[in-house]
């Protein structure tokens, strides 16, 4: 399945369409939306459009875009994080943080909908920063994928009852991280 197969099919999910509503939506016909949708013909440049800009909608950011925070404190892991974001996530802005403080500062303002956070920080912990997120009205439904190098059990334990979406551990394997992010933004695969 193609990108824009996968965001038509989100788009549909997020909203609840048949692929005839989205048809009349965008003002093409059944056949068409299925065509798209299997990925057997592209739509024009002025569908796509359309198509982009219900999909950003359907992500729900404030300003119509797909945000992504990336905290980790190691400057080699957080630039391959982001590449791998970039790489399921084409059109989302990705804010890279080295500390759980800073993502806090700025997670009220931007709200992400996903965030990809290390366990182990300085100052403050990966699990202490998702429970001050958590704790925000709304970010009730924050997707975060905890990604990190700790074998401790007892870390592990307190990190996997903080219920995040997915734990990934270091090194990363982009193909599980790859369906945790689109499991994040409700795309099936």
């Amino acid at each position: 399945m193609d990108e824009l197969s996968k965001r038509i099919r989100f788009i549909r999910e997020k909203n609840g369409f048949s692929q005839e509503e989205l048809a009349r939506v965008l003002g093409v016909s059944f056949p068409t939306v299925n065509s798209w949708e299997r990925g057997k013909s592209q739509p024009y440049p002025k569908h796509r459009k359309k198509i982009e800009n219900l999909y950003k909608e359907a992500c729900g950011s404030q300003d119509g875009g797909l945000h992504v925070f990336v905290v980790e404190d190691d400057p080699a892991a957080s630039t391959i994080l982001q590449e791998y974001v970039k790489l399921v996530m084409a059109d989302a802005v990705v804010h890279p943080f080295e500390n759980g403080y800073d993502a806090l500062l700025q997670i009220g303002l931007i709200k992400p909908q996903v965030v990809l956070l290390d366990i182990m920080m300085p100052g403050i912990d990966g699990i202490e920063v998702f429970q001050k997120m958590k704790a925000i009205q709304d970010l009730k439904d924050l997707n975060v994928i905890f990604v990190s190098a700790v074998t401790d059990p007892q870390v592990l334990y307190r990190a996997k009852e903080a219920r995040p979406l997915g734990i990934v551990n270091k090194p990363v394997d982009r193909l599980e991280l790859n369906a945790l992010l689109n499991q994040a933004i409700g795309i099936q695969v």
